[in-house]
């Protein structure tokens, strides 16, 4: 899963994505590949043993993804984050 994620920051570095996409790209090409995986072990192959892997995966990835993203913005300063925006009706 590291691993991953440092090949996706470091193709997003080499395309010259900015440092808040090169993030979203690292997390994206982490996760994308691991659900493939799972997805046709499972329906394709019927190891549905890969079903509770990704269960288990799931599970251990949500809160080390969610803390990245709270130490991303944390890092990030207040002038480079989105201003929040009314909903139009």
């Amino acid at each position: 899963m590291t691993v991953a994620k440092l090949a996706g920051w470091i193709t997003s570095a080499a395309v010259g994505l900015p440092a808040h996409d090169r993030m979203t790209f690292a997390v994206v090409f982490a996760t994308r590949h691991v659900v493939l995986g799972s997805a046709v072990a499972v329906t394709l192959l019927g190891c549905v043993d890969y079903a509770a892997f990704g269960v288990v995966y799931f599970v251990t990835e949500v809160p080390l993804l969610l803390a990245l993203v709270a130490l991303h913005r944390r890092r990030q300063p207040r002038s480079d984050r989105a201003p929040y925006a009314e909903p139009t009706q």
